[in-house]
């Protein structure tokens, strides 16, 4: 039997790193593969973001036409949208502009009402042209495909909304734009452009012409005889997509990227020969290889080991056998085994504690995976319902970090908005922000809020915000914070509330006619019952008999008694409701002027509680006013002596109202009884007191003491 320690170490060795070259083999041939496509996958987000990058430099620079544009269209005399007044500003600017050939101007219906430059014709009517109905129906400014001028420059229509004070579109500036001459020279912008060693990038238009292309001559050309319209990238970069794509070009594999220009219709795309992109597939072998030199050294000491730890009391198995057979004492043999079984039982010792540490191990293992298995399915689970309350929600909503970078959103927040997709994913603050001013009927103010709450992140807001297209939005957003403080950033809510505000609008336009209505209505009333005392007054005057005189004067007063009424609502703030304080008191200073001459001095306290009724509850309380305090002027103070008639008007529990008529004049009768009072005056008052469901307690004394208790009229039968 060979026991030999470094024949069986390297026996051990060599087993191990047979096992870990096969691995070795096997996972070169499955990565390699993986990993080159990776390295495309990277090549094309490198130029990804390269289209990006270009398409934001265009971007910015026409950006610059359409502010310049849109200040124009801002000028008082375009928004005035007199054509004297129009040419004579298009005049004036003509050759100061820093990038338009010529500007002029169209009415709402697209008909032209100002063309400086005379190269058509005032009143040429081009609604159907999409550099006029592109703005109208956008809101915002448009830049339309590239055409050839007559000069033979290449050339874009910028058009904007002219608005008026309220907002409303006007109608639409126009300025032909050169893009390969004065400040919009998009042709070095692409030239400019490094991408390796032949690489490059071109601008295409709406319709998938090229505009700027190193290699291209003139604008809309096939190039190498390809015509670029038809190649899939181009389809999907005028659809407004942005991506990348790897393709076939002349036997030439090509990586593409290409990205739309947001404040355009037009595309930015960027090419480079997929031979130039970097690949790591040869840093991936030298890797592999660097690891199995590694597990060489690793696999050589556990072997080492391995020999030490578990062939040694094999070996000192052997050693026995071996001094038996050589006829070693019997004495001496029995202490060899015994240190043999002591050496095998401590290793059997160490195996069983080994062996049950990792069962201990794997059981903790085992249950910190439940753990996390449960803790992951909530987690989902309370993700699915956020998701789902997030999508259901009828408000726009919007996460962002604390760097203000989008982490959230829902189809509700791009459909208010109207957003590209890409440009949420993107997740860049600034283009977001460009986007949304544009559609503010304030930019500048909706800027300075918005820069206020990056400033102090743990504010709340909550206002109204009014969109260029006549849309309200009502904004509020919540700092999100933890339980120890800690903010995370900032969730804002964006609800469409257009058709609330209209209905608001409406309606208070109703109730401001009602108002008028009413007030005309009382007005009326009024006025046609003053005729009516008029026209007593007049006939009094061919009354000799003194009897029919007090009659004709007590309808008088009955009948200034309502139109005081109706006064006091038409000179009121509201229509629907009587201030008694002021009523009472005027019909007070009425009456005792009515019978001066007859009464001498006497006074009317009125102590009237704040307190309002409606009309149908004030007139019959009037008129019994009106009918007590004449009588107690007519038979309370005989003779031309003074005294002293009080009108009280207070709460007599939650829902009731006690009025009191006192005088302190001779009193009434001891038989006086008010069912058989031959006068009308004291029998309208019994019946208006029935009227209000009213409760009536006479008493008399020194002088008479009527009081009624009743409740507000709420059966409407319409005002008298």
């Amino acid at each position: 039997m060979d026991l030999n320690k470094y024949s069986v170490t390297w026996k051990v060795t060599g087993m191990l790193l047979f096992i870990l070259l096969v691995s070795f083999v096997i996972h070169v041939v499955l990565i390699v593969p993986r990993f080159t496509r990776h390295s495309e996958n990277y090549a094309r987000n490198i130029l990804q973001e390269k289209a990006r990058g270009v398409a934001s430099s265009i971007d910015g620079v026409l950006r610059q036409a359409a502010m310049e544009l849109e200040k124009i269209a801002r000028h008082p005399d375009l928004v005035s949208m007199e054509p004297a007044r129009i040419d004579q500003t298009l005049l004036l600017l003509d050759g100061v502009t820093a990038n338009f050939l010529s500007l002029w101007v169209h009415n709402s219906k697209g008909i032209i009402i100002s063309r400086p430059d005379k190269s058509e014709r005032v009143g040429a009517d081009r609604s159907d042209f999409d550099y006029f109905t592109s703005p109208l129906s956008m809101g915002r400014t448009f830049f339309s495909n590239f055409f050839i001028s007559p000069a033979g420059n290449l050339t874009t229509t910028v058009s904007t909304p002219v608005r008026g004070p309220d907002k409303t579109i006007r109608g639409v500036l126009v300025g032909s734009l050169g893009i390969d001459e004065r400040n919009i020279d998009l042709f070095r912008v692409i030239t400019e452009v490094s991408i390796g060693d032949s690489g490059f990038a071109y601008l295409v238009d709406g319709a998938g012409r090229v505009i700027a292309h190193p290699e291209v001559s003139q604008p809309g050309e096939s190039f190498e005889g390809l015509d670029y319209r038809s190649l899939p990238h181009i389809r999907e970069l005028v659809a407004g997509k942005t991506g990348s794509t790897v393709f076939l070009l002349n036997g030439v594999r090509s990586v593409v990227g290409y990205a739309p220009v947001p404040s355009s219709g037009w595309g930015v795309v960027v090419q480079q020969p997929i031979s130039e992109t970097p690949d790591y597939s040869g840093s991936l072998l030298t890797y592999f290889l660097s690891i199995f030199a590694a597990m060489f050294v690793v696999s050589a000491m556990m072997a080492i080991l391995f020999t030490r730890h578990l062939l040694r009391p094999l070996k000192l198995l052997g050693q026995t056998a071996g001094a038996q057979a050589e006829g070693y004492e019997n004495g001496k043999v029995r202490d060899e085994i015994q240190i043999l079984s002591s050496h095998i039982g401590g290793m059997v010792d160490q195996i069983t504690t080994s062996e049950k540490k990792l069962k201990e191990i794997n059981q903790n293992l085992k249950e910190e995976i439940e753990q996390r298995k449960t803790a992951d399915e909530a987690l989902s689970f309370n993700l699915a319902i956020l998701d789902l309350q997030l999508e259901r929600s009828p408000d726009g909503i919007l996460v962002v970090n604390t760097d203000n970078k989008v982490i959230s959103f829902n189809q509700r927040f791009k459909v208010i908005w109207g957003i590209p997709e890409e440009l949420l994913e993107a997740g860049y603050d600034p283009p977001l922000l460009d986007f949304v001013q544009e559609q503010m009927a304030d930019p500048e103010m909706f800027l300075k809020r918005i820069h206020y709450l990056y400033q102090n992140p743990r504010e709340r807001s909550h206002e109204d915000i009014y969109l260029s297209d006549g849309r309200v939005l009502e904004r509020h957003s919540e700092p999100m914070a933890g339980e120890d403080g800690t903010y995370y950033g900032r969730v804002w809510y964006f609800r469409d509330i257009t058709d609330q505000k209209r209905s608001v609008n409406e309606i208070r336009h109703a109730l401001r006619e009602k108002e008028t209505l009413l007030k005309e209505v009382h007005h009326r009333v009024k006025n046609n019952l003053q005729a009516v005392s008029s026209i007593l007054d007049l006939q009094s005057v061919y009354i000799t008999d003194g009897e029919a005189m007090k009659l004709c004067r007590d309808s008088k007063n009955r009948i200034l008694t309502m139109a005081l009424l109706h006064e006091n609502l038409y000179r009121g703030q509201d229509q629907t409701r009587v201030d008694l304080k002021k009523y009472v008191s005027a019909l007070a200073d009425h009456l005792l002027s009515s019978m001066e001459r007859e009464t001498g001095s006497i006074v009317i306290d009125t102590r009237i509680a704040d307190v309002t009724l409606n009309p149908d509850t004030a007139i019959p309380c009037g008129l019994i006013i009106t009918e007590l305090v004449s009588n107690s002027l007519k038979h309370a103070f005989p003779g031309g002596r003074p005294g002293k008639i009080r009108v009280d008007i207070a709460m007599d529990g939650d829902d009731r109202y006690r009025l009191t008529v006192s005088d302190d004049g001779v009193g009434l009768p001891d038989d006086w009884d008010l069912a058989e009072v031959p006068t009308l005056g004291l029998k309208l008052v019994g019946s208006l007191s029935a009227q209000l469901s009213g409760t009536m307690e006479i008493s008399s004394g020194r002088g008479a003491t009527f009081s009624i208790s009743f409740r507000e009229y709420t059966e409407y039968h319409g005002i008298l």
